[in-house]
C-alpha cells in the first residue's frame, strides 16, 4: 500500500516506470489496433468489444455469467432498469474522484469528447446510435470514473467512496459490482477511454503505476513472487482494447518463457506427435494416482505453470494454485468467451487450461486430493460443487491448444502406459497407500523370517562347544 501523496503530487525524478524483460509478453499474440483506427483499404480488421457468443449464451449452464448484477459499464447494458440504483450514484463518483485531480469536470469531458469517434468503433456497429456524441461522451466519463474508483480504493487505502456505495447499496452489491466492472466481457469501456481518465488524473505515467499497485494487490492471492509479472507500461505496448482483455494480457505473460510447460528426462516433441497424443486415456487425478503419479503445487498462480517429471517407478505433476471460487468461475467463463471471439485457434491458453484440469477432475475424491496437495483452494462447501461448477464451464471444440499443454500430456501418457512403472506403482498403492498395510506387509515379512529362524535352529541345532 502506498499513500495518496505519491500520485497527487506527481511523479519524482527518478524514473518510476516499471521496466521488465520484453520476453515476457512479446510470445502472446493480440492484434493492436485499439479502436483509434478504422478497417480500410488495408484489409485489416477492426478489432470491437464483441458480445458473447450465441453457442456460451444458448447453455444453461452459464446462466449468470456474462450479464451485470448491480451496475453497467459501457453501453450494451446500459439503461436496464435493474441496474438503476448504481446507475443513480455515478455523477457523485465522479464529482468526488475529479475534486482530488487538478483539473475540472470541463477539462474531463472535453478530453473525453475528443475520444468518442474511436471509442464509439470499438463498439459492434449500431449498438451506440441512440446515444449523441455528448450523451456517449457522458457515460465514458461516468463510468471511467466509477471503474477508476474501484481500482483506486486498494492503492490509496481509501475507501470512502466505496464506503458510501456500501451504504447506498449494501455490501453484497459492492462485490458484485467489481465483478460486473472487472470480469465480464460485455461490461467494458475502451481502454483508451479510461487511459484518457487515468492521466488526467495522475501526472505523467504514475496511472500505470495505480494499475500495477492494483493488480499486484488484488490479484496476488498471495503468491509471493507474482509480482514478477508483466508491468503496464509493457503491457500497454500491445494497446489492449479493454480492461479485461488488459488482465487476460498481464495474467498470460505472468510465468517466465524459460519455466513454461515442460517435462523433464525426455527429449522435446513437435506440435504434431503432441496433437497425436493429446487424446489421453486418463481421466483423474486418483486415476493417475493409482499409477504411481503424484501431484504436488508449483507455488505458481499461472496456467502455465505445468511440469512433468518421470522418475523410476513414480511421477510428480506439479500444478498451478487455483483459488476456484464462484467469482473465478466468472472471470474464467468471460476470458473464454474473449477467446473465443478472436478467432485465432493457436491462442486460446483460457480454454486449454481448463480442458486440461477437466482431464483431471472427475470426482470429488479428485478434489480432495488436490485440496491435500495445497492446489485448489475453494468456498464452495463441498467437494461435488467443485466437480459440477468446473464442469459447467464451457469450452468449444476448437479449446485445445496442442503447443501449450501436449508435451506434458503426451510424457503423462507415457508413464501411465509403461508396464513396469505401472505394475510397481500399482503394487505400491494396492498394498502400501496406508501406514496398516505397511505395518500388515511388516508383519507378515516378520512372521516370515521368524518361522524360517525356528525351522532352520530346530533343523540345525546348535552344539555346544
Amino acid at each position: 500500500m502506498i499513500s495518496m501523496e505519491r500520485f497527487a503530487k506527481g511523479p519524482s525524478n527518478s524514473n518510476t516506470t516499471n521496466e521488465v524483460s520484453s520476453n515476457k509478453i512479446d510470445e502472446i499474440e493480440v492484434i493492436t489496433d485499439s479502436g483509434e483506427e478504422s478497417s480500410g483499404s488495408d484489409g485489416i480488421l477492426k478489432r470491437q468489444i464483441d458480445k458473447v457468443h450465441p453457442i456460451l449464451r444458448s447453455d444453461k449452464r452459464s446462466e449468470g455469467c456474462y450479464d451485470p448484477k448491480v451496475v453497467s459499464v459501457g453501453p450494451y447494458h446500459h439503461g436496464n432498469e435493474k441496474l438503476q440504483n448504481a446507475e443513480k450514484l455515478k455523477p457523485w463518483v465522479a464529482e468526488m474522484l475529479v475534486s482530488r485531480s487538478d483539473h475540472n469536470m470541463d477539462d474531463f469531458r472535453k478530453k473525453v469528447l475528443e475520444k468518442v469517434p474511436a471509442a464509439r468503433r470499438c463498439y459492434v456497429n449500431g449498438s451506440t446510435d441512440k446515444y449523441s456524441k455528448e450523451e456517449f461522451a457522458e457515460m465514458m466519463l461516468l463510468d471511467a470514473c466509477l471503474v477508476l474508483a474501484f481500482i483506486e480504493a486498494p492503492v490509496y487505502e481509501d475507501r470512502s467512496i466505496l464506503n458510501e456505495l456500501v451504504t447506498s447499496l449494501g455490501m453484497q452489491a459492492l462485490h458484485a459490482s467489481g465483478t460486473d466492472i472487472f470480469d465480464l466481457l460485455e461490461n467494458q469501456i475502451p481502454f483508451l477511454v479510461l487511459e484518457t481518465v487515468m492521466s488526467l488524473k495522475y501526472q505523467g505515467n504514475l496511472w500505470m503505476d495505480v494499475l500495477d499497485i492494483f493488480c499486484d494487490t488484488m490479484m496476488s492471492f498471495g503468491v509471493k513472487d507474482y509480482t514478477k509479472s508483466a508491468k503496464a507500461s509493457e503491457i500497454c505496448k500491445k494497446k489492449p482494447l479493454h480492461l479485461l482483455e488488459y488482465f487476460w494480457l498481464r495474467e498470460r505473460a505472468f510465468y517466465q518463457p524459460n519455466n513454461t510447460l515442460k517435462s523433464q528426462g525426455t527429449a522435446g516433441t513437435s506440435a504434431e506427435q503432441s496433437i497425436n497424443k493429446s487424446i489421453c486415456s486418463f481421466r483423474s487425478v486418483s486415476e493417475l494416482k493409482s499409477k504411481g503419479i503424484h501431484v504436488g503445487p508449483s507455488g505458481v498462480h499461472s496456467t502455465k505453470a505445468v511440469e512433468f517429471t518421470s522418475f523410476f517407478f513414480f511421477g510428480l505433476l506439479k500444478l498451478p494454485l487455483l483459488v476456484f471460487t464462484p467469482k473465478w468461475i466468472i472471470k474464467c467463463s468471460n476470458f473464454v468467451a474473449y477467446e473465443l471471439n478472436q478467432n485465432d485457434p493457436n491462442n486460446l491458453p483460457t480454454m486449454a487450461y481448463v480442458n486440461f484440469m477437466k482431464s483431471l477432475i472427475n470426482c470429488p475424491d479428485d478434489v480432495k486430493e488436490l485440496r491435500s496437495k495445497s492446489i485448489l483452494f475453494t468456498t464452495f462447501s463441498n467437494d461435488k460443487q467443485v466437480v459440477e461448477h468446473f464442469n459447467g464451464i464451457l469450452i468449444t471444440s476448437v479449446a485445445q491448444n496442442f503447443k501449450l499443454y501436449g508435451e506434458v500430456e503426451m510424457q503423462i501418457q507415457k508413464h501411465y502406459h509403461s508396464k513396469l512403472k505401472s505394475s510397481i506403482a500399482e503394487l505400491l498403492h494396492n498394498y502400501f497407500s496406508s501406514p496398516w498395510t505397511f505395518l500388515a506387509f511388516l508383519a507378515a515379512t516378520l512372521l516370515l523370517i521368524f518361522t524360517f529362524l525356528q525351522f532352520y535352529y530346530t533343523r540345525y541345532p546348535r552344539r555346544d562347544r
